[in-house]
């Protein structure tokens, strides 16, 4: 199998990068303020000239079914992203309305910037309302940045590639949530800089894909790719040089090679869903890979270590898809697998038999009361239990604590 050649990006953030002029400044303030951006601003009193100016008084009542908004052009209303950010202080949020917006975005203060699905996971299978739609890309420059419910499409030539979302030299505690990022079949979706210092960076919920890269961490420390949905890249997630990862539930459909790392340390991906891609984990060196109690869309162990490259361990692999509710308990070779949702259940014994059902779920609380062919079993918790007890009865006669694994 040919393994995908990569390098890390050694990238260097524009400093001139097209400079608009505030239409109007905010006073000074200590409560955070929220401004808005619209493509399709109505004037309710025009203050002159004629047209849209600073001052006018506008709403969005052209927007049909949105909810109301009136607002101050110029102050706390704005046709573009970035003279939303020109106008804001830290801890300011911007709320992109629904709509289509160009060009290219750079977030240099700490703010959060909704599209009209803020709080909508973007991730496979989740109903979404009108988009705001940024064809382009953005900058992330400061810290404490939040991009919640954006749809971002095609990327913008903002460093030596084409990136979605790129994180400057110094922006840390980051978060890219419940978006989309489309690509063109080229470029990088999520994007670190090369010893950025990019650490705890959050990504999480999106869904992320057509891109040679759907997301590069590079050099970081304390990352977390949790919830997404990535597919149709030529790789998923790429990590050179990374600490302290964690790569969980996330769902990864028809990548080249899902998941790559070189040269990282205590890189975790557990819970997630490998369904169709031609390389699932491929370590191109350095520490092994926790890829344990993970969907490889089969449990024939063959099958998995063909989709496995280099020192990666698999144990306990699932045999059914993980959802956002799937729990793991585990003491040694005995695991349950139990969605605390459905109550769907799979309990692994030592020496491999393997027990089937639905645990009665009542408020948070799950009961296992399984008749089987080797024995009867009794297990009992909450959702949030960080461990459960199993009682094995008959030949399986046993008392063991399973701890939550994950």
């Amino acid at each position: 199998m040919t393994a995908i050649a990569r390098k890390p990006l050694r990238t260097n953030l524009r400093t001139n990068r097209g400079y608009r002029p505030r239409l109007d400044v905010l006073e000074d303030r200590t409560v955070p303020a929220t401004l808005y951006v619209n493509d399709n601003w109505s004037i309710l009193h025009d203050i002159g000239p004629a047209g849209l100016s600073a001052g006018d008084t506008v709403n969005n009542s052209l927007d049909v079914g949105a909810k109301p908004v009136t607002a101050t052009f110029g102050t706390n209303a704005f046709a573009n992203i970035n003279d939303a950010v020109a106008a804001a202080h830290a801890g300011d949020t911007i709320n992109v309305l629904a709509g289509n917006y160009t060009g290219d975005v750079t977030l240099n203060t700490s703010v959060t910037l909704n599209g009209a699905n803020a709080g909508v996971s973007a991730a496979l299978g989740s109903a979404r309302g009108a988009e705001s739609t940024l064809t382009g890309g953005i900058t992330v420059a400061a810290s404490n940045v939040v991009i919640d419910g954006m749809k971002i499409v095609g990327g913008a030539n903002i460093v030596a590639d084409t990136a979605g979302v790129f994180f400057a030299s110094g922006a840390q505690n980051d978060t890219v949530e419940n978006s989309v990022l489309l690509g063109n079949g080229t470029g990088v979706g999520v994007l670190s800089a090369f010893n950025g210092v990019n650490n705890n960076i959050k990504i999480v919920g999106n869904d992320i894909g057509n891109w040679t890269t759907a997301v590069y961490n590079q050099t970081n420390t304390g990352v977390q790719v949790t919830g997404n949905f990535i597919h149709n890249n030529t790789a998923g997630i790429a990590n050179d040089f990374v600490t302290d990862a964690t790569i969980e539930h996330n769902t990864f459909v028809d990548n080249a090679e899902a998941i790559g790392t070189f040269d990282s340390t205590n890189l975790k991906a557990h819970l997630n869903n490998f369904l169709d891609n031609t390389v699932a984990v491929h370590n191109y060196g350095g520490p092994m890979v926790d890829a344990s109690a993970n969907f490889f869309g089969t449990t024939d162990k063959t099958a998995i270590d063909a989709a496995i490259v280099g020192d990666v361990s698999t144990s306990s692999a699932l045999s059914t898809m993980v959802t956002a509710t799937t729990r793991v308990f585990a003491h040694g070779d005995v695991s349950l697998v139990i969605d605390t949702a459905s109550g769907a259940f799979t309990l692994t014994l030592a020496d491999g038999t393997v027990v089937t059902g639905t645990a009665k779920l009542h408020h948070d609380r799950f009961e296992i009361h399984e008749h089987s062919s080797v024995g009867k079993f009794d297990l009992h918790g909450d959702v949030s239990s960080q461990s459960v007890e199993l009682h094995g009865h008959g030949k399986n006669h046993m008392k063991l604590r399973l701890d939550s694994e994950f």
